[in-house]
């Protein structure tokens, strides 16, 4: 008896190679998969704005870079003695405001490129659940821990959403007129807004991907949210805070991610790539034997062979200063 649900995602009209470039933004999830995307060698910018959750503060961002303009001076605050600013993630802070204005400024700048430069775009939405400013009416990307009086919360529909997004992908298309466009929505859930009106929030954004996806031939929807909690299903799946998923279940959605966009070239590269990671990763008992000897020669081989592909120099560096030529036998 079969007793779950396995999602089958049809496969992409178009291929990811391992030496295309990918962005990844948004969400905590869009770091885990673009982690993963560093950890198989693409070259990868992963949330370089850090964590955001909501689609509109998500554009944003992204038109900042496009159009390389930095935000307003009424932007930016300090609190508890740190200077933060309401587009971005805490993660971009500083004592000092114009040290902050340096770093977003260079971070825009830095995303511009990528933009420019990228294959994909994955983009990974939390929530339409929207703070705004009491004092300006302008939405937040983070509230920094200020005071609720100064927002203002509410739900954004997907209409608000779609005209959003066609808003800044048009302007994506005049600096990357080829690029994809891969939506997905984060599984985790944002039980502070209750379960149910969690619920309700991802369906807003849900069928805004689902409109997105359906009329802009270069936008995709990959269902990473379906995928833990209807195909997976379990909390065996969710860490400790019943909230995020597993490693594992970040692996299962990446497994399904690769076989639905990734080349037949690609498929291979990774599986071998896989079997060279364990070969760095494994300490023996002794270093010195013959038999582990041949084992790092036969992975330094392999890293030789991938050089053309992808950059395995420091990879390389480190087998060799494991590696010792064995004297041969009488």
């Amino acid at each position: 008896m079969n007793f779950r649900t396995e999602l089958t995602v049809p496969g992409a009209p178009w291929c990811l190679e391992v030496g295309d470039r990918v962005l990844t933004l948004g969400s905590c999830f869009a770091q885990s998969i673009g982690q993963r995307f560093l950890s198989n060698k693409f070259q990868a910018d992963v949330n370089p704005f850090g964590t955001v959750y909501h689609p509109l503060a998500i554009h944003q961002l992204l038109d900042y870079a496009i159009l390389q303009e930095y935000p307003a001076p009424h932007t930016y605050l300090n609190h508890e003695g740190s200077t933060y600013n309401f587009d971005f993630h805490s993660s971009l802070s500083a004592t000092i405001q114009e040290n902050l204005e340096h770093q977003i400024h260079d971070r825009i700048s830095a995303v511009h490129v990528a933009v420019k430069n990228c294959r994909v775009l994955l983009i990974t939405y939390g929530t339409a659940w929207l703070y705004e400013r009491t004092d300006t009416g302008e939405p937040v990307a983070n509230c920094h821990r200020m005071p609720g009086a100064m927002f203002s919360k509410r739900l954004a529909s997907a209409e608000e959403i779609t005209a959003s997004f066609r808003k800044t992908f048009e302007r994506l298309l005049r600096i990357n007129p080829n690029i994809k466009i891969v939506l997905t929505l984060s599984p985790v859930r944002h039980i502070k807004d209750t379960l149910q009106l969690n619920s309700v929030s991802k369906a807003v954004v849900r069928l805004a991907c689902h409109q997105l996806s359906q009329v802009l031939g270069q936008v995709a929807y990959f269902p990473a949210y379906e995928i833990l909690l209807d195909d997976l299903r379990d909390y065996r799946f969710y860490k400790d805070d019943l909230i995020h998923p597993t490693e594992k279940a970040e692996d299962y959605i990446w497994n399904k991610f690769s076989e639905t966009y990734f080349s037949a070239p690609t498929k291979e590269f990774i599986k071998e790539w896989k079997t060279i990671q364990q070969a760095l990763a494994h300490r023996p008992f002794h270093p010195e034997s013959i038999a582990h000897q041949q084992f790092l020669a036969k992975a330094l081989q392999q890293l030789e062979e991938l050089r053309s592909i992808v950059d395995v120099d420091r990879e390389i560096q480190e087998l060799k200063l494991r590696y010792r030529h064995q004297p041969s036998s009488c």
